[in-house]
């Protein structure tokens, strides 16, 4: 995980931004990212959108990856 542009992304091994956080997502304090998976992949739409969003979406359906997010205690030093 690293933050850009003010939003936390997730990285692929190789480096490779494959997906960003929800703008109010903030790791829990004192704690680091041990490990990130895919934990669901789900179908969202219009219809099922908040009355502001839906107005926003560029099309009425598509998939949002939920991840699994595993954190640990920051050790010493780090």
């Amino acid at each position: 995980m690293q933050i850009a542009n003010g939003r936390w992304e997730l990285l692929d091994r190789s480096g490779t931004v494959v997906g960003q956080l929800a703008k109010k997502f903030t790791p829990p304090d004192e704690m680091c990212c041990d490990s990130a998976t895919v934990f669901a992949i789900v179908t969202w739409s219009q219809d099922i959108s908040d009355s502001w969003y839906r107005d926003r979406t560029m099309c009425d359906e598509w998939e949002v990856v939920v991840p699994e997010l595993v954190f640990e205690p920051k050790r010493s030093g780090s």
